[in-house]
């Protein structure tokens, strides 16, 4: 099984949302990562609602949700695993479909507001993909575009760019 685009960063209040695309059929991860102190709280994955608010409520509750230790959770094609040591999480999306695109949180419960950042996935019609041999690096760096086996059809946008662990 392969994982397509890997993402990365910090939960901060008021940042932009990240964007990442998979190919129809394929899988996807994206990595949250989080301040010291909420290693023992529980981390989540939510579909964004249509409440008041500017997106700040989950549509249905949570996709799937860890009760605070490392275990991973699974539930249908989505799973979470937290990592206490590195403080971050990581929520892998399989067996993507059309109807996985959407705009989602990917967050740590609290009391009060959770602390949440807004990733947006985007599923491509069934492309095969590969990585890129310069996939590492910096979060918040842009790192060299996902290619297709069509050579010609190697797009960059800004916008839809990968931020590396």
């Amino acid at each position: 099984m392969r994982i397509f685009p890997i993402l990365g960063w910090m939960l901060f209040p008021g940042k932009a949302a990240v964007s990442v695309r998979g190919p129809q059929g394929g899988s996807v991860a994206v990595q949250c990562r989080y301040r010291t102190g909420y290693e023992r709280y529980h981390k989540f994955w939510c579909r964004e609602g249509a409440l008041e608010g500017g997106g700040l409520f989950c549509s249905n509750g949570h996709i799937v949700e860890t009760d605070g230790s490392e275990a991973e959770v699974t539930r249908d094609r989505v799973s979470i695993r937290d990592n206490h040591t590195q403080r971050v999480f990581t929520v892998t999306l399989e067996h993507l479909t059309r109807a996985d695109a959407g705009t989602y949180h990917c967050g740590v419960e609290r009391t009060g507001l959770d602390l949440r950042d807004t990733v947006e996935v985007t599923v491509s019609p069934g492309k095969s993909w590969r990585r890129s041999s310069r996939e590492r690096g910096t979060a918040g760096h842009c790192c060299e575009p996902w290619e297709t086996k069509d050579p010609g059809n190697r797009k960059h946008n800004k916008k839809e760019h990968l931020a590396c662990v």
